[in-house]
């Protein structure tokens, strides 16, 4: 399934993980913040269009049938710009292909940036992805 090469290869390095739950027409990940909050993500396949949404994204890669390792998370007022339509000119698209990054995890907030920016916060606290600078 997945074409690219793994820049992780050979790295004893273990990436954090995120399950999925339901079924192949209707996958959500489930992950959790910094403080145990959990949040419901729907799963994409990369290259799927979105609506011109606000939301937080978490860009992974399928390491088995039922997990998903976390590369990215980051927020935006446009899903469809940042990680549809517009991701091969996101500034970590590169490096998430490289990575092998197979997926996008989405979750919808219409309450704002400070609202994206909290959750955003949580996750990368939780997570700690290794394409995320801060």
């Amino acid at each position: 399934m997945n074409l690219t090469q793994n820049a992780f290869a050979g790295q004893s390095k273990s990436l954090p993980t995120i399950t999925l739950v339901g079924r192949p027409t209707g996958l959500n990940a489930l992950a959790g913040g910094a403080r145990g909050t959990p949040y419901t993500f729907q799963v994409h396949p990369l290259g799927e269009f979105f609506q011109p949404l606000p939301g937080v994204y978490a860009i992974c890669q399928q390491t088995d049938p039922q997990t998903l390792s976390v590369l990215y998370i980051g927020e935006t007022e446009d899903l469809d710009a940042r990680v549809g339509e517009g991701f091969p000119s996101h500034h970590k698209w590169a490096a998430a292909i490289l990575s092998g990054a197979t997926h996008v995890c989405v979750l919808v907030i219409r309450g704002g940036k400070i609202d994206r920016c909290a959750v955003e916060t949580s996750l990368r606290h939780a997570y700690n992805p290794p394409l995320n600078d801060q």
